[in-house]
């Protein structure tokens, strides 16, 4: 099975192209950091691939840019499902083929929680685990249903995150998850006019 790597990754944001026909993306974290520059931001954009064998698979995208003049490239996966940037921040939605102005409004709460294993050989990592609210019951969602993972190297990503990070999560009916986490303590929320 052919791994996407992030030059695959940044084909897809920067010039449109497809995700390799053997995947198709089942999670995007985007993770907002402090930039030194106002108003500009250091996001580090996760996308996380349904892989038969390694589904907790992460891909890191760097990008830096201004909120008033940066747009998300639009990012088509295999299954037609098109994300698209609204206002930058807290505006991402879903648009279907069938329904393109349709807006995902549906915010549920997430846990977060570390999953650290000391037995595990990489005691190093800290895997945080992320849950979308389960009290309402969503009958799209697959039996064998597993939350995704994200993996972070360094102890100072994994307490910056927990520190500051404002979570959000949106997703449609065809488990396409899209979990936008934002560490924005320093910047307004909403772009430069």
């Amino acid at each position: 099975m052919k791994r996407i790597t992030p030059k695959d990754i940044t084909r897809v944001l920067r010039k449109h192209h497809y995700i390799p026909n053997n995947h198709y993306l089942s999670n995007i974290v985007i993770i907002r950091n402090n930039h030194p520059v106002p108003y500009h931001f250091n996001d580090l954009l996760y996308i996380i691939c349904d892989e038969v064998l390694r589904p907790s698979t992460y891909y890191r995208y760097n990008v830096t840019a201004n909120p008033a003049l940066f747009k998300l490239s639009t990012l088509n996966t295999l299954r037609n499902h098109i994300i698209k940037e609204g206002q930058y921040i807290n505006a991402l939605h879903l648009v279907q083929p069938s329904v393109r102005q349709k807006r995902l409004d549906q915010i549920e709460p997430i846990t977060l929680f570390n999953t650290q294993n000391p037995a595990d050989e990489r005691t190093d990592l800290f895997n945080i685990s992320i849950l979308p609210n389960t009290s309402s019951p969503d009958p799209f969602k697959p039996k064998d249903w597993n939350p995704a993972n994200i993996i972070f190297e360094d102890p100072s990503e994994y307490r910056q995150f927990i520190s500051f990070c404002q979570v959000a999560t949106r997703y449609n009916t065809n488990r396409f998850t899209l979990t936008i986490l934002n560490l924005a303590e320093f910047y307004p929320l909403d772009p430069i006019p």
